[in-house]
């Protein structure tokens, strides 16, 4: 019965596994892909012989041999691989799941900067727009990892400015510019001022903005200089309906005077 599954087995991979086998005959010529063939054809075989090898154990240990025509089996097991075809896409299946590890081909990284943070970032730009911050930290902080933060700036800018941002982008460019470790590194090239402009009069929007500069400003009040007027702040106060955002942006505007009136003291 070995070599009669073996063929089974061997069947089963042509049908459902057929990137593992090679596309034409004039494949088998290479030396790399004999070699890869070979392995497979004996996989399947070892494959079968445990398999016989742990059932005629489990029976010998148990006592019990079912009284079965050798032909069912088979049969069974041969009828099985059209109808596994039937249920089974190896492409489909990777698209629904997400991952099929033999076809899963890896990306390779683009050489290009700007390419590889447009990629990065339209991750973040496909997010629900409820994504909440603390989400939109940690991608942040992965693509960090392999971007410029100047490349993130720049790429979270253009977006917003060509009206190409979703929600989740202008959020990620939000927190982006209110990250302590953002601000001392761009500090001086108004970068809070482009996120205050990137909320518009989205209330939530300004709430976030509000609430994180206030804690940048407060950690490091040289952030002024990076800050929208105060003015334009309370402005934008007074046309909001939402409550929190008002006193946010209130509570934001009242220390970025105090911040002010601090340095024309000092001279």
């Amino acid at each position: 019965m070995v070599p009669i599954f073996a063929v089974i087995f061997l069947l089963w991979s042509v049908i459902l596994r057929p990137q593992l086998w090679p596309n034409s005959v004039s494949d088998l010529g290479r030396p790399e892909a004999a070699v890869a063939l070979a392995s497979l054809i004996a996989t399947q075989c070892l494959l079968v012989v445990v398999c016989f090898v742990l059932g005629r154990g489990i029976g010998g240990v148990v006592g019990f041999k079912p009284v079965l025509p050798f032909f069912l089996p088979a049969t069974l097991s041969f009828l099985s691989v059209p109808l596994s075809r039937l249920v089974w896409n190896p492409r489909v299946m990777a698209e629904n799941a997400g991952f099929d590890p033999l076809l899963h081909e890896i990306a390779v990284p683009p050489d290009d900067p700007k390419i590889l943070a447009a990629d990065m970032l339209a991750q973040v730009m496909a997010l629900q727009d409820e994504v909440s911050e603390e989400v939109v930290q940690q991608h942040l902080s992965a693509i960090a990892v392999h971007v410029d933060p100047v490349l993130i700036r720049q790429t979270l800018g253009d977006a917003v400015a060509g009206r190409q941002a979703t929600p989740a982008g202008i959020k990620a460019l939000i927190v982006h510019a209110t990250d302590p470790a953002v601000c001392d590194l761009l500090s001086g090239s108004a970068y809070l001022d482009q996120a205050f402009a990137a909320a518009g009069r989205d209330p939530d929007l300004l709430t976030l903005f509000a609430r994180r500069c206030v804690i940048a400003v407060e950690d490091d009040p040289d952030l002024v200089h990076d800050c929208p007027a105060a003015g334009a702040v309370v402005r934008a106060a007074q046309q909001t309906l939402d409550p929190d955002a008002r006193d946010s942006l209130n509570r934001l505007a009242g220390l970025l005077d105090q911040a002010r009136a601090a340095q024309r003291a000092r001279g």
